[in-house]
């Protein structure tokens, strides 16, 4: 059994702590709470993870967890739940707390599983068959788009720990070069001029948003 006085729910760009008793008459407001794609009820040693990919509301008491998978509400919309649902939940005992249990990275490769296709572009067909990665386990890589002006290539970053962290982003193939940019994709500074790769500084949860542009 595991009995926690706190749940740790997985949000946008991080994770946040929520309590799981009703001390407070705050507490018992929070019957039921919000998460992306996990939560977590750990004690130090061990604890568990419930992993949903497309369902929100959680519950939690000091040792148990509830996922909702129909809220079956009358207002504001009386037939808001009505239609197919179909979606994937799992139970997902570790070691450790969240982070030592890995528990984020699971909850991503149960929403995001990973699709095999053939490319034809030559990014694609370059010695490296990852486009871009990391050093660091924590720094997950969230989106990556075309620009809005077409100039190159918006890659979008994060600290997920809760950890500062120095990382090195590696490229396949050769850019011209790599801009930090801002969040509506103005450039900042520049990073790297020519090469395949930069190294940035992560605060806690902070986000950086990178432009690449390649050879021509």
């Amino acid at each position: 059994e595991v009995s926690s006085d706190e749940l740790t729910c997985g949000i946008q760009f991080g994770y946040i702590g929520r309590p799981s008793h009703e001390n407070t008459s705050w507490d018992m407001a929070k019957f039921e709470v919000c998460a992306h794609n996990w939560v977590d009820m750990s004690r130090g040693d061990f604890g568990f993870a419930l992993l949903s990919d497309y369902k929100y509301g959680f519950s939690s008491g000091e040792s148990f967890v509830d996922i909702c998978l129909l809220r079956s509400t009358r207002y504001p919309d009386a037939a808001g739940d009505l239609g197919r649902h179909e979606f994937t939940y799992s139970i997902y005992p570790h070691q450790g707390n969240h982070i030592e249990g890995g528990v984020i990275e699971e909850g991503m490769d149960l929403q995001f599983p990973l699709h095999v296709f053939n490319a034809v572009n030559k990014i694609a067909k370059s010695a490296n068959p990852q486009f871009i990665g990391t050093d660091r386990e924590n720094i997950i890589i969230e989106t990556m788009k075309r620009a809005e002006d077409g100039t190159g290539i918006i890659v979008r970053l994060y600290e997920s720990y809760g950890w500062e962290s120095r990382a090195t982003i590696t490229i396949a193939g050769m850019t011209s070069a790599i801009y930090e940019t801002n969040l509506i994709e103005r450039n900042l500074g520049l990073t790297a001029s020519g090469g395949n790769e930069t190294t940035l500084l992560f605060k806690p949860f902070e986000i950086k948003t990178l432009r690449v542009e390649f050879m021509k």
